[in-house]
């Protein structure tokens, strides 16, 4: 399965505003999103509420300083991704992280 490409910005991302190595970043970004039920699949809307709930306490776990300043820049840098098609079934697994995320 290839990463999205909301994977590849929010790890870039990652890698540019934490001292954590590229393998590193990637890897705490997947252990997010598999803590969401997520793979580096996911669509953009998916990546950000992972990112948004779950990414802090990962940071914080390893140290890495300034956690929500790291996630900002993350969030910020995922909205510059092309949003996924909406699949016609309200139940896709990006419906519900939006409406979870409250949109």
């Amino acid at each position: 399965m290839a990463d999205s490409a909301a994977f590849e910005a929010a790890a870039a991302a990652l890698e540019a505003g934490s001292p954590l190595t590229r393998l590193e970043a990637r890897g705490t970004l997947r252990i997010a999103l598999k803590r969401a039920g997520l793979t580096s699949a996911a669509a953009r809307e998916e990546v950000a509420v992972a990112v948004e709930r779950l990414l802090p306490d990962e940071l914080a776990t390893r140290g890495v300083p300034d956690a929500n300043r790291i996630c900002r820049a993350i969030a910020l840098a995922l909205t510059k991704v092309a949003p996924a098609p909406d699949a016609p079934d309200d139940t896709s697994p990006a419906a519900v992280f939006r409406r979870l995320r409250g949109g």
